[in-house]
């Protein structure tokens, strides 16, 4: 019986230890290692958190980018744990990964459900403004408010959404929308750095007040982290607006040079139309075969986060 005691207390032993390992592999992000321990703590029969290392072994699996294998490990955790809105929620992300969109709200709002999971509701209001379902997305980051009601990414979120349901047809709606983005950059608030600022900077240019742009934006390069390539392109815009030819290609200039791929068809569309009105139909062409040629992903004003 002693020996029987010492076996089974040595086995358990085992396990703690090689929990602690695990948990080291995957802080460390060495995934390989983690996947390797847990998928064997996974079938240790008489470990107490046996389920726990399903779900830490989805973790590690979803980690490493394999997101199928991932989900089956939560799958297989949520049999015993069928009310855990984390593992709901982590099946979602591997929907959302492998672009499965539909299941991905589904298991979402089941994490919702559960436990008024509040990041699965800005999930759910992300999902909504890439569909362009805008009045959707409102309705999501208005919950979300209203249960967080200080965090400045749903006030944000919240306000990009009225942004775009706004006509701009009223002066009252115009100076209600710059208004909150006012308030907004007034908190400091530190939200994807310079996100705040472009979104209102083209709140400004869609009021038609073109030399509030110029101003705004020109200051915000002097501080920006990231976003750059967004003031540069608007102030292009601006100067080729004001017909100061000189300041539209230098704008532009920065903001191709800047830019990620799916920016480049609109800023070549601009580059073209400089070359065009400067009377140069040779660049005018080039430009305009770029933009042809540039990757179809082409960006898009109303994106929550303007990149």
């Amino acid at each position: 019986m002693n020996k029987l005691l010492s076996a089974c207390f040595t086995y358990l032993r085992l396990g703690e230890i090689l929990c602690g390992i695990a948990f080291c592999c995957f802080k460390f992000k060495r995934y390989d290692f983690a996947i390797a321990i847990y998928e064997f703590l996974s079938r240790m029969d008489y470990l107490d958190n046996q389920s726990y290392a399903r779900f830490n072994l989805g973790l590690a699996y979803f980690n490493a980018g394999e997101y199928d294998e991932a989900r089956d490990n939560f799958l297989k955790f949520m049999e015993t744990y069928p009310l855990s809105y984390e593992v709901s929620y982590n099946i979602a992300s591997t929907y959302l990964r492998t672009n499965d969109i539909p299941m991905a709200k589904k298991y979402f709002e089941r994490s919702f459900e559960l436990n008024n999971d509040i990041d699965s509701l800005y999930q759910l209001g992300l999902l909504a403004f890439e569909e362009r379902d805008i009045q959707a997305a409102y309705s999501y980051f208005s919950k979300a408010k209203e249960l967080v009601p200080n965090k400045i990414d749903f006030e944000y979120c919240l306000l990009r959404c009225s942004d775009l349901l706004c006509q701009y047809s009223s002066p009252d709606e115009i100076t209600n929308i710059l208004h909150k983005y006012e308030s907004l950059l007034s908190k400091k608030a530190k939200l994807a750095d310079f996100y705040i600022e472009s979104a209102y900077v083209y709140a400004l240019a869609k009021a038609g007040k073109i030399d509030a742009v110029i101003a705004k934006a020109t200051g915000f390069l002097s501080t920006a982290t990231n976003q750059k390539h967004i003031l540069h392109k608007i102030l292009g815009l601006c100067y080729l607006i004001e017909q100061d030819y000189k300041k539209a290609l230098n704008n532009l200039t920065e903001a191709e040079t800047l830019s990620p791929q799916n920016d480049k068809i609109k800023i070549n569309n601009l580059m073209s139309y400089y070359h065009q009105l400067y009377g140069d139909m040779k660049q005018a062409e080039h430009y305009r075969q770029k933009a042809q040629d540039s990757d179809e992903n082409i960006y898009k004003e109303d994106d929550l986060y303007i990149i």
